[in-house]
């Protein structure tokens, strides 16, 4: 794993345990889904990383597929934030 996917894979993961840590109250569905995909993209990541590293006979594969789903993880951060930016500072002040 080369040092870009190894920080790429660190920010996907601090922003969904910040994600998890922090719920919205009220909760928004919008930012609801995009941070369930980000998690399911981060552990996806982690187990393509673990393949590689490990071994096995489709380690270039799992090269590929972890840089489509690092890409499609930076997809999911910018519409998170998308979503922040529009959302009420007085419902959800930080």
């Amino acid at each position: 794993m080369n040092r870009r996917m190894i920080n790429t894979t660190n920010m996907l993961g601090v922003a969904h345990r910040f994600a998890t840590d922090h719920p919205l109250t009220p909760p928004s569905t919008a930012a609801t889904a995009l941070i369930t995909a980000v998690g399911k993209a981060y552990t996806t990541m982690l187990a393509l990383g673990s393949a590689q590293s490990g071994g096995s006979a489709e380690w270039q594969n799992g090269t590929d597929q972890r840089s489509l789903a690092a890409q499609a993880l930076r997809d999911y951060l910018r519409d998170l934030v998308d979503t922040a930016v529009v959302l009420d500072a007085e419902l959800y002040p930080e």
